[in-house]
């Protein structure tokens, strides 16, 4: 079953992601733009843009919604590696800690299908052939985030930087304590600042990697390292 979110200006065709590698750099660093760079979508306008570290990993990129009280979303474009269950964790595990301040809100996501009725998978592309990389296929993902958020670089005082990671550590034992979720991928990259009113709080993203504890204590080990 495919999901598709209820935003027209989000529904966009495979051929609609751009990327560039700079391979000079010690990793690869992606630059990707949805949709044609010279024009912006239909009541929406490009507000900014990030760049990662990693080629397959992730695409984050924040629109902002001109028509309806300037709503900004953030939309999380990646390729996820597993079978049909490990593709949706992140979904799930969103779901499961829905509430916990500090916790982005999923509004919606959907497979990306190179065509009608196919998800767009790197098996498509991939030499099959190849035993190193035989089983290493990833599925590409689309999810619609909110609210935005400050990478932690971007601390404003050590007060603030001290706030937010206190926060981060909160948001961890309510995950766990609470809904028996672990994070299992808390990292620097990871961490970012939601402003909000009155000041602002610590927010821990991507979730992709969590996982549930079962009741004898025990969880899958794993990560990104």
């Amino acid at each position: 079953m495919y999901h598709r979110v209820h935003l027209p200006w989000l529904r966009l065709r495979h051929d609609d992601l751009y990327w560039r590698v700079f391979p000079q750099f010690t990793r690869n660093f992606v630059k990707m733009v949805i949709g044609s760079p010279l024009l912006c979508m239909e009541g929406k306008r490009r507000v900014t843009q990030f760049i990662q570290s990693s080629f397959v990993q992730l695409l984050v990129q924040l629109f902002q919604d001109v028509h309806s009280s300037h709503e900004e979303y953030i939309v999380k474009d990646h390729w996820v590696k597993g079978n049909s269950d490990a593709i949706l964790n992140e979904v799930k595990m969103l779901e499961e800690v829905k509430g916990v301040a500090g916790v982005p809100r999923l509004v919606g996501y959907w497979l990306v299908q190179a065509e009608e009725g196919h998800p767009d998978e790197t098996q498509r592309y991939r030499n099959k052939i190849e035993n190193s990389t035989v089983g290493a296929y990833r599925t590409h993902i689309r999810l619609v985030l909110k609210p935005r958020a400050r990478p932690l670089y971007m601390f404003r005082s050590k007060k603030e930087l001290l706030r937010v990671l206190r926060d981060i550590v909160l948001i961890q034992q309510c995950a766990v304590e609470t809904h028996q979720i672990l994070h299992r991928d808390c990292s620097l990259n990871n961490i970012m600042i939601e402003d909000c009113e009155g000041g602002s709080r610590g927010s821990l993203i991507d979730w992709e990697f969590a996982s549930r504890i079962t009741s004898d204590n025990t969880y899958p080990t794993g990560g990104t390292g």
